[in-house]
């Protein structure tokens, strides 16, 4: 049955991630509303489903003509949330999204354990983190220290 349960799982995973690629390329959703709408589906699937708390603030409806854009932040949002939920151990998440001056803004806020971003080993998730920031050509803040939480906060300029 452990073996039926971990197919199952990967199944989901693999449509996932193929509802993600298609949602990614779909023009129609070039719109900056779908792209919070689609955070906040995330979110509710990865934290709420595990009994996690997730708060959500702040939307748009602006148009952003972003594929690239929106597969990068999806991508980097999803990394996020998924830091706070495995590796964090959190059990509330905020997540703030919005658009203002012509720049996107995310923030995701957990309570979980915190690290020290100096001492931390280069991982790949930190330089993915980093890379899709610059992708983007967007401005990367992380704030942890251990035991403390973690908030990395976004600011994506639209239009370029």
């Amino acid at each position: 049955m452990e073996l039926l349960d971990r197919m199952a799982e990967r199944a989901r995973a693999l449509r996932a991630a193929m509802s993600d690629i298609v949602w990614t390329v779909d023009p129609r959703e070039d719109r900056l509303s779908g792209l919070v709408l689609r955070m906040r589906q995330t979110a509710y699937t990865m934290l709420e489903t595990d009994g996690r708390r997730a708060s959500r603030h702040r939307t748009t409806s602006s148009v952003c003509n972003c594929t690239n854009l929106r597969r990068h932040a999806i991508l980097f949002f999803k990394a996020v949330v998924t830091n706070s939920a495995r590796h964090a151990g959190a059990s509330a998440v905020r997540l703030e999204v919005g658009a203002a001056g012509g720049v996107l803004r995310m923030s995701v806020r957990d309570n979980g354990c915190g690290f020290d971003p100096q001492g931390v080993r280069q991982g790949q998730g930190l330089k993915s983190l980093r890379y899709r920031a610059q992708e983007m050509h967007a401005t990367l803040r992380l704030d942890s220290a251990p035991g403390q939480g973690t908030e990395i906060e976004l600011s994506i300029p639209l239009g370029r």
